[in-house]
């Protein structure tokens, strides 16, 4: 693993040919997200993050999320991790390749390349993830805290996504 330290408000801009950063609207971004139940287990939802700062002729973004850096990552296409909770509360974005997320409510959801995800089981039985078709993957690991989210109006759904 690979870390890159940032000063804290640095804004990362990710172009990913052809994908988009999770389903988008002309208001927001919807991504999926990976959450501890009070039972334990761990469970889909999603989060939707407000597009309020208009830039005008050039688009629309999100306020600006605290966070922490961020971490390159390299997993091998045999990638094939047994329940585990996340490090910290993090966003991540897969560069190049698919991931399948294994949660104990919901059970698999494929996570694909140009897609982000919010992952904030840090407590629990946590999740499984695997490969896709053996394809090495590359990602991203952005810090970043619920809170913070919270902080620039996101919000949090505990309802597993349609797809």
């Amino acid at each position: 693993m690979f870390a890159v330290s940032l000063q804290r408000r640095v804004l990362v801009r990710i172009t990913v040919p052809s994908r988009t950063l999770g389903a988008s609207t002309a208001e927001t971004i919807t991504m999926k997200r990976v959450f501890t139940l009070p039972d334990g287990g761990s469970a889909w939802g999603s989060v939707s993050v407000p597009l309020s700062v208009n830039l005008g002729e050039i688009g629309i973004m999100s306020p600006l999320a605290d966070g922490e850096g961020i971490i390159f990552r390299g997993t091998p296409g045999s990638y094939d991790f047994a329940a585990h909770n996340a490090p910290r509360e993090q966003v991540i974005v897969n560069l190049n390749a698919a991931v399948d997320i294994t949660t104990t409510r919901d059970g698999m959801k494929r996570v694909e390349a140009g897609e982000a995800f919010f992952v904030e089981d840090v407590q629990g039985v946590g999740h499984v993830s695997k490969s896709v078709d053996a394809k090495p993957r590359h990602s991203l690991f952005l810090p970043v805290s619920k809170h913070s989210l919270l902080d620039i109006g996101c919000a949090f759904s505990d309802e597993p996504s349609r797809d």
